[in-house]
């Protein structure tokens, strides 16, 4: 009796055990499942609450796409891995050999990395080297592919074309939406076999979208969020990441942000997905790329083009364009409200990524657009133009032997001869005919290279190479024969006139310099008759 009493009373104590402990149980879950909810619930109101912030956000774009347009057009359509002290993973490296800008000092004492749009011409191939720059001895001509089958004579040759491209072949800015000028596209946006970096694998509307994503972080701060400044303080709030796509438009430049943010509690996270941002920025970086192009492809193959004077005349009328209909259209480059203008001799230091051992010579092309202002500034865009060689035209004046052979001899005669005079008689520099022209109009005066920007030199010794001028008229293949076999001694005597008192046959060398001493020269060969008695 006493053994089932005490049996029934241990099982008594096991029930009750057992039930607090399910209870127990039961009121830890619920208990959890509460603030669990609760949490859900918080996250649900805040997530609600910061929806109201998106002009916040909305603001922070547009400041962010903006100071991105700046940077660039500063530095000719380039954005470099770092900027400003910040980090921009995935843009141009500036330690990259491939990689080639000229440094000046702004004008608040800076010193600015500008990526070339304009190179010197790189004489190798069948490409001419001084003194048959650009063409050879042939005349210098507006259109030199049509007539020598030579393009790009006077910069970025045979094709190299550093000025930053526009858009991506791919995604949202190919063809309709970019533009149709065939420069204005990235050919592949990744490296090249060599694991080189190549320029033209980078434009201007992926540079932009990594600045952007890089220094939107930097602009919101979730400390100014209420519903998350407790949150942030203790560390369980941050900007998670960005992602910014670029559509550049007629009107401006589209950015769309979509942005999240992370709650953290514990060893768990969830994500605060902010409404997909997007701003309009009225910086006209597609018309004022097409211009820039334009007075490039224009200034590298016509020697007479002025590259701060020709875009604004009315029948220059040759930038593309796509209208609504996907037609390629024509129109004026040089929009209203537009100003170029060139800042000469700008170069400041010679490093590794400089074109040449004279940078203090090169050149800065500038497109200002008052149609947008920043701080009360125009927009600004800016490349480089590096210093190139002059060039002469071809010197042939024959006049004084026309009268005196047949025409199909004048054409044997011009062969060897390149200038005609008799003895006696003198010819300032002015009176030969010589011009000559700068790409880069140095010493421009009314379109060409003013008188002090030439020399000559003859022979001292010179002795008409044992030519009888006599023979003109009385032998003239015989004349052709001595012409043929002359050896000219070197021109080492300046002068400041063609002049030689003995018939023969002379060399007079021409040269012509800029600024930075390139020069570009013509041996003139130079047959003097005896003038009549």
């Amino acid at each position: 009796m006493y053994k089932k009493s005490q049996i029934t009373f241990f099982i008594i104590i096991g029930i009750v055990i057992i039930g607090g402990i399910f209870l127990g149980y039961n009121l830890m879950h619920s208990t959890s499942e509460k603030k669990s909810e609760v949490q859900q619930e918080k996250q649900i109101d805040i997530q609600a609450k910061i929806k109201k912030y998106n002009k916040y956000i909305d603001s922070c774009l547009e400041q962010t796409t903006t100071e991105g347009l700046v940077v660039l057009g500063k530095q000719g359509g380039a954005i470099f891995q770092v900027q400003d002290g910040d980090e921009i993973p995935g843009a141009l490296p500036i330690g990259d050999p491939e990689l080639k800008y000229l440094e000046y000092n702004d004008k608040t004492g800076k010193k600015t990395k500008v990526v070339y749009g304009i190179t010197a011409p790189r004489f190798f191939g069948n490409h001419p080297d001084v003194p048959q720059y650009p063409y050879g001895i042939v005349k210098l001509v507006k259109d030199p592919k049509a007539v020598y089958n030579i393009q790009n004579p006077f910069g970025n040759y045979p094709g190299f074309f550093p000025l930053v491209a526009l858009c991506d072949a791919d995604g949202q800015n190919k063809a309709l939406s970019c533009g149709a000028h065939p420069k204005s596209y990235d050919l592949k946006n990744k490296k090249d076999e060599t694991e080189k970096i190549n320029i033209n694998t980078f434009s201007i509307q992926d540079l932009l979208e990594k600045y952007v994503n890089e220094k939107i972080k930097k602009c919101i701060k979730l400390e100014n969020f209420p519903e998350l400044k407790e949150l942030v303080d203790q560390g369980k709030a941050v900007i998670g990441n960005a992602n910014t796509t670029i559509i550049i438009k007629e009107e401006g430049v589209e950015a769309t942000l979509t942005l999240s943010g992370k709650i953290i509690n514990g060893d768990k996270q969830s994500d605060i997905a902010f409404i997909k941002n997007k701003v309009l920025v009225s910086i006209h970086i597609k018309q004022i790329h097409a211009l820039v192009s334009y007075l490039i492809k224009n200034d590298i193959n016509n020697i007479f083009f002025d590259i701060t004077q020709d875009a604004s005349n009315e029948d220059m009328q040759l930038c593309d364009a796509i209208n609504d209909k996907g037609q390629l259209i024509k129109y004026q480059c040089l929009k209203q409200k537009m100003k170029i203008y060139k800042q000469n001799d700008v170069g400041v230091s010679n490093n590794l990524n400089q074109l040449d051992k004279e940078p203090i010579y090169d050149d800065l092309l500038v497109v200002e657009d008052s149609s947008k202002l920043i701080d009360n500034e125009p927009y600004k865009f800016q490349v480089a133009i590096q210093n190139r060689i002059p060039a002469i035209d071809l010197i042939k004046d024959l006049s004084e032997a026309e009268s005196k052979v047949e025409q199909y001899q004048l054409a044997d005669l011009g062969k060897y001869v390149d200038f005609v005079i008799q003895t006696g008689s003198a010819k300032q520099i002015n009176e030969i005919g010589i011009k000559a022209y700068d790409p880069d109009e140095d010493f421009h005066i009314a379109g060409e290279m003013n008188e002090a920007s030439y020399k000559m030199f003859t022979a001292t010794d010179a002795a008409g190479c044992g030519v009888d001028a006599s023979y003109l008229t009385q032998n003239f293949y015989l004349l052709i024969t001595q012409l043929e076999s002359c050896e000219f001694p070197a021109t080492d005597k300046e002068i400041i006139e063609i002049k030689f008192d003995s018939e023969g046959y002379y060399p007079v060398k021409v040269i012509v310099c800029d600024n930075a001493n390139k020069c570009d020269y013509q041996l003139v060969r130079v047959l003097v008759l005896p003038s009549p008695e």
